[in-house]
């Protein structure tokens, strides 16, 4: 048994162990790429330089092999490409101490006075080394070249210095924004699930309620049935908790069944009138647990502080690109309309989910009271 154990772990070591491979070729790859892409830019300002004096040399009347030309520039831009590869690496490896101002000024003069002896020596070999002089002649020619040769080298290698310096703070710019933006995403997110989980307890109090109430009835059928129903309404609030993406036929179907609950409390005094459009609903996405508290608002202060007969009107429509769902109750003289907990917490959610592309109207007199709800058809969130 132990020998079959081991055989059938060693196919999951070694899976692990590409993986583990696969990874490490990845990391390796993309520390080349900043390599490759110093080159290649540095191979491509030599090619345009080697057009340009071939162009200058054809202009006048002389010739000049392209390609013997730009083999000798790509060797003389080799110092400078080093020297971007270790500045590369130097400020990957410390980048924010490299950034700090007197760091900087630091790494300039340090880079000013390695590479420029570099490519200028470079630059003289070349030419010893075309000409075929004898190497003694290297401190002449060094002692011989005119200020506006030193001056151009080291305009060249402190341009490879500044173009390294403002290419990473670019990145750390980036890198900046991108954790701020990460973090501003995770609150968001930690917001958006405390205010869904404020609403499961939130709910299961009222249905709860209501379901108290049908008990000192006396009426276990009735009660019973109200149970079931709230059985099905914890299901698919359970379900949302766990992320399980939502439709606008969802929370419609999960709108009905709460009213439908209600209605067994109230019975006959409360009347719903539906008006939703013909349409696939189930196209639309919409966050779980929408819909519930605008209806439970509904039935708290339009049906709730009195016992005379109550109609509910819900419509559902879409226009414009946009869901939109109306909910009106009744309001007698003198009672608060509401703008409860429930309210509250879905303006947040929208906020949050949506931004400015939803809203949550609120259209209030002294007989009737109405929520009007409009989020994207799309489904689409902000980022």
């Amino acid at each position: 048994m132990t020998i079959d154990l081991a055989i059938a772990a060693q196919p999951i070591r070694t899976a692990s162990a590409q993986a583990a491979q696969a990874r490490s070729a990845a990391r390796a790859l993309r520390g080349w790429r900043p390599c490759l892409t110093i080159l290649l830019g540095w191979q491509v300002l030599a090619l345009l330089e080697a057009l340009a004096r071939a162009a200058d040399a054809s202009h006048s009347g002389r010739t000049l092999a392209l390609g013997h030309l730009l083999a000798g520039l790509a060797l003389q831009y080799l110092p400078l490409v080093l020297n971007s590869w270790v500045l590369a690496l130097v400020f990957h490896r410390r980048q924010e101490a490299m950034l700090r101002p007197s760091r900087l000024l630091l790494a300039f003069f340090v880079s000013i006075a390695v590479f420029l002896p570099l490519l200028t020596g470079v630059d003289l070999l070349i030419v010893l080394l075309r000409d075929g002089r004898p190497w003694r002649d290297f401190p002449a020619m060094l002692s011989q070249l005119g200020h506006l040769t030193w001056w151009y080298n080291i305009f060249v290698v402190s341009l490879a210095f500044l173009a390294q310096a403002a290419y990473s703070a670019w990145r750390r710019g980036r890198q900046q924004a991108w954790s701020a933006q990460r973090a501003h995403t995770e609150n968001l997110q930690l917001r958006l699930g405390l205010l869904q989980g404020q609403l499961k307890p939130h709910f299961l109090f009222n249905a709860l309620n209501s379901i108290s109430a049908l008990v000192r009835t006396a009426d276990a059928a009735l009660a019973d049935r109200a149970l079931q129903r709230l059985g099905e309404l914890l299901h698919y609030a359970q379900a949302a908790g766990h992320g399980r993406p939502a439709s606008v036929a969802d929370e419609l179907d999960f709108l009905r069944a709460y009213l439908e609950l209600q209605s067994l409390r109230y019975g006959d005094r409360m009347h719903v009138d539906w008006t939703v459009d013909e349409r696939d609903w189930r196209r639309h996405a919409c966050p779980p647990l929408l819909f519930q508290p605008l209806a439970e608002n509904a039935v708290h202060h339009g049906v709730e502080p009195h016992q005379l007969e109550c109609r509910i009107d819900i419509a559902l429509a879409c226009a414009d690109g946009m869901v939109c769902l109306r909910i009106t109750n009744p309001v007698l003289a003198g009672a608060r309309a509401g703008h409860g907990l429930g309210l509250t917490m879905t303006r947040e959610r929208l906020a949050i989910l949506y931004g400015q592309r939803a809203d949550l109207h609120i259209d209030a007199d002294e007989h009737h009271y109405t929520i009007e709800l409009r989020f994207p058809a799309d489904g689409q969130q902000a980022a």
